[in-house]
C-alpha cells in the first residue's frame, strides 16, 4: 500500500479513518519500524511544521490577494458607473447643439449691444460732468456778481443821494 500527500491508497478502498485503514496504517509502520528513529520522527514533525505553515502564509496572500481584486473589481465597477453618468449627461442631441449654438450667438450680440450702450452712457456721463463742473462755475461767478451787485445796490440805499431821489419822487407822488 502506497500514500502520497493529500492524495488516497491505491490500493485500499478504505476511507482514511476506517478500521481497515488503520490496521493496514498499523501494518506499514510494523514493517517499517527499524527506520522509524527519533530524528526521522522528529524531520518528518519538522517538513511537516515547514509544510503547514508555508499552507498558512499562501493561504493568508491568496485571501489577501482576493480581498485586493474585490476592492480594485468594486472601485472599478464604480468608476465604470461614473463614466456611465458623465458619459450620459455630455451626450447631447445635434438639434440641441445647433439650438445652443444659436443662443450664445444671440448672446453674444447682444454683450456686444450692450457693451456699446454703456461705452455711449459712460460718454454721456463724461460729459454731463464736464457740463456740470462748468455750470456750477457759471453759478459761483453768478453768485459772486450777485453779491458785488447787492453791495453796490446796499451802498446805494444808504447814500445821500438816493436819500434825497426818494424824497423827490415821494413829492412827486410816485
Amino acid at each position: 500500500m502506497r500514500h502520497f500527500v493529500g492524495g488516497s491508497s491505491i490500493l485500499l478502498a478504505s476511507p482514511p479513518g476506517s478500521e481497515r485503514f488503520r490496521a493496514a496504517k498499523l501494518q506499514i509502520w510494523k514493517k517499517h519500524a527499524a527506520l522509524r528513529t527519533d530524528e526521522v520522527v522528529a524531520a518528518a514533525v519538522e517538513k511537516l511544521k515547514q509544510h503547514r505553515v508555508g499552507a498558512s502564509n499562501a493561504l493568508v496572500e491568496e485571501k489577501g490577494r482576493r480581498q485586493s481584486a474585490e476592492m480594485t473589481m468594486a472601485r472599478l465597477e464604480r468608476e465604470l458607473r461614473d463614466a456611465h453618468a458623465s458619459i450620459g449627461a455630455s451626450l447631447v442631441p445635434a438639434g440641441r447643439i445647433q439650438q445652443l449654438e444659436s443662443f450664445v450667438h444671440d448672446l453674444r450680440a447682444d454683450l456686444e449691444a450692450k457693451a456699446a450702450h454703456i461705452a455711449s452712457l459712460q460718454q454721456d456721463s463724461h460729459n454731463l460732468a464736464a457740463s456740470l463742473t462748468a455750470a456750477q462755475n457759471t453759478a459761483a461767478a453768478a453768485v459772486s456778481e450777485a453779491r458785488r451787485l447787492q453791495g453796490l445796490l446796499d451802498m446805494i440805499y444808504r447814500s445821500r443821494t438816493w436819500k434825497l431821489h426818494t424824497l423827490v419822487e415821494k413829492m412827486r407822488g410816485r
